[in-house]
């Protein structure tokens, strides 16, 4: 009920199409976002008689991918105009990369990175302009 009520009083559908749950990629396919809060800066602010440490905190859109199913993406995707964070996975789920510049990956340091993944993961696709029915 007091979600409910918080929902109507601070617009949640506005809220929901502004801050998504889920996108759908470049490639076609749907994603799961999360969000983040992270620490931009803590100072300390004499407020009258009270000093008070004040934290400004940044919220931003992450995604949690395996590397083949953001092939056939060549541009980061964006939530209202801010980028979402990539974790870029290997097949196994472990970290590879995590960039908010797809454009930038793609042409740099995937190139090292792919060269790695097709020794250690030989059956699958490695080439990043084709996407994967999977």
């Amino acid at each position: 009920m007091v979600f409910d009520a918080l929902f109507y009083f601070l617009n949640g559908t506005k809220i929901d199409s502004s801050v998504p749950s889920s996108i759908i990629l470049e490639n076609g396919k749907k994603a799961k976002i999360k969000y983040e809060s992270r620490l931009i800066s803590s100072e300390m602010l004499n407020i009258g008689d009270y000093l008070t440490n004040v934290r400004l905190l940044n919220v931003i859109p992450i995604l949690e991918i395996i590397i083949q199913q953001i092939f056939g993406c060549f541009s980061t995707p964006k939530i209202s105009g801010i980028p979402v964070l990539l974790k870029l996975l290997s097949p196994a789920r472990r970290p590879l990369q995590i960039t908010d510049n797809l454009e930038n990956f793609w042409s740099g340091a995937w190139i090292e990175i792919c060269k790695e993944m097709k020794g250690r993961y030989p059956k699958h696709n490695w080439d990043y302009r084709l996407t994967t029915d999977s």
